[in-house]
């Protein structure tokens, strides 16, 4: 039978080892969650694509992103699905247009490069193109000229206030 002595050495001896185990136990967990945790990193993505449609709860398209042909163009439709506002964007200019519910343009901002250099046009109208033109508001300016335009019912110009020494010769 073993003596008391002999019985504290052995339990000493246990519990110096289950200590050992503890600590090689926790290290092997950290480690393994460690390697986890790497594994779940998100890696940086890239979403690629020609066209872009962002849809409500509905399924309805609401807005559209678009390349084609040079030209970046973010639409913005309403409930019937027309389109309301339209930003675009190509190698020389860039443009805002905002169109009534029949998809008429009803105020447009653009600026861009002409014959002339850098050049903005502000419209404002209902609507300001097309064969049913009506009257309008239009601001041009350009790095050698400016002018104010307004058109009657018909679209017709009745005022302009020209700026340019070219325009005022006339």
């Amino acid at each position: 039978m073993p003596t008391d002595i002999e019985l504290m050495r052995r339990v000493q001896h246990l519990e110096h080892e289950n200590h050992r185990l503890k600590q090689f136990g926790i290290t092997a967990l950290v480690l393994i969650a460690g390697v986890l945790a790497m594994g779940q990193a998100r890696p940086a993505r890239t979403i690629e694509a020609e066209v872009f449609l962002l849809r409500d709860v509905d399924g309805n398209v609401k807005a559209k992103l678009d390349v084609k042909d040079g030209l970046t163009k973010l639409t913005f439709l309403d409930r019937a699905g027309h389109e309301r506002v339209a930003l675009t964007s190509a190698e020389d200019s860039a443009a805002l247009e905002m169109k009534d519910e029949k998809g008429r343009l009803g105020a447009t901002m653009e600026a861009g490069v002409s014959k002339d250099g850098m050049s903005s046009t502000i419209a404002a109208g209902a609507p300001l193109i097309g064969p049913m033109a009506g009257p309008c508001v239009v601001m041009q300016a350009s790095e050698v000229s400016t002018s104010l335009r307004i058109c009657d019912k018909g679209g017709h110009q009745v005022w302009e206030a020209p700026s340019g020494r070219e325009s005022i010769r006339k």
